[in-house]
């Protein structure tokens, strides 16, 4: 197949961990909570951060959006439909009253 044929490659928006730690940082998140905010574990959080797993460009996307738009977090799961304190109520009676909230059913 000759390069003429061949599709062009989209350069994909990557970030950096030290961007993805200072937006963690202006959000106010903590790593457990931004793994909570963003569907994975905290021990992914880390690994981001480490710059041993990659940061997707929606997460990437996301988060500059919030700090850009100046977006809280809490406000962010509320426009998506999300009951703060359903999700700890749940929590609480699933795991107990020492259990963090959990916002996506993870």
């Amino acid at each position: 197949m000759g390069k003429k044929n061949q599709r062009k490659r989209r350069a994909v928006w990557t970030m950096r961990p030290a961007r993805f730690l200072v937006l963690l940082e202006k959000l106010g998140f903590t790593q457990r909570g931004a793994g909570r905010f963003l569907g994975v574990t905290d021990r992914t959080i880390r690994s981001m951060i480490a710059g041993d797993a990659s940061i997707s460009p929606s997460t990437a996307m996301l988060l500059e959006l919030l700090l850009e738009r100046k977006i809280a977090p809490e406000h962010a799961l509320k426009l998506i439909g999300v009951d703060l304190e359903e999700a700890e109520v749940e929590t609480v009676v699933e795991l107990g009253p020492e259990a963090e909230p959990r916002y996506f059913g993870s």
